[in-house]
């Protein structure tokens, strides 16, 4: 029972990136799953994943004036038949937080009230105090492209730094939230914390605190480093690169000459900064 256990959440996972031209593939597992046996709480809340997945491939991921109207009608009724599978995991197993979490997504997309999102986030956080998931999919939900209004997402991020729960890493969705207002790329969100002073703030507060319990983290050090750089802090920034000896973090530079224009870049301006 525990491999078929294993197998179902496995799936739940694969599943996240199939897409609907797989549902022939997926229903053969399922199948297998059910002759063997599985709960009925997983194969729902593999349907539900499943149709999660394969609503958002019939849309898209455009603004809505890019969807057209045969991608959102399989939108929404895919949602709807992801948000039956859901509430049917829930009432046969409320100790899964991933069923709680498929219900959140199913809100962002059906665009269901706060309170109902807010009723499937404590439901997962008392299934799993520490789902880093359930944050995200929150987050998610807050951004005001979703149901959610201007500022909710950092109030919520905030909310998580507070938490103290780096061991789950509920902390990052603030730096999360502070992204989603820039560009993607690392050097860019570099400029944009060096031109909001709250940004900057909210993402120091974070990796201070990080850095703290974890020093030797070789993300949390390039990520900061570039960080540091960007808001002028460059002897922070120097402290940081200092950490990593000289080898460059995956992530932001593509080859260690990369890195090493970066560090003599630091050096430079730390050497011409006013005194």
């Amino acid at each position: 029972m525990d491999a078929l256990l294993d197998l179902a959440k496995t799936l739940l996972i694969n599943y996240q990136s199939a897409g609907w031209g797989r549902e022939n593939d997926y229903l053969d597992r399922v199948e297998v799953l059910t002759d063997g046996g599985t709960p009925p709480a997983l194969l729902n809340m593999l349907k539900g994943q499943f149709n999660v997945t394969s609503a958002w491939d019939a849309r898209g991921s455009g603004t809505a004036a890019l969807v057209t109207e045969e991608g959102n009608a399989k939108f929404l009724e895919r949602l709807q038949v992801a948000q039956t599978a859901f509430e049917a995991a829930w009432a046969a197993d409320e100790t899964q937080d991933g069923t709680a979490v498929g219900m959140i997504t199913v809100c962002v997309g059906l665009g269901h009230p706060r309170t109902e999102m807010e009723k499937w986030f404590q439901r997962a956080l008392t299934a799993n105090p520490d789902s880093y998931a359930a944050c995200g999919a929150k987050l998610n939900y807050l951004y005001p492209k979703w149901p959610g209004e201007p500022g909710d997402e950092l109030a919520f991020g905030r909310q998580c730094l507070r938490s103290g729960n780096y061991v789950a890493g509920l902390p990052f969705i603030l730096v999360r939230a502070q992204r989603s207002r820039a560009p993607q790329e690392l050097m860019k969100f570099s400029q944009y914390l060096g031109e909001n002073p709250v940004a900057w703030a909210d993402v120091r507060e974070y990796y201070k605190h990080a850095l703290s319990k974890s020093p030797a983290d070789r993300q949390l050090l390039r990520e900061y480093a570039v960080w540091c750089a960007g808001t002028g802090h460059w002897s922070a920034a120097k402290k940081h690169l200092k950490a990593l000896n000289g080898v460059p973090a995956e992530g932001v530079f593509a080859t260690l000459p990369d890195f090493q224009t970066f560090v003599r870049q630091v050096d430079f301006k730390l050497k011409n900064a006013p005194k």
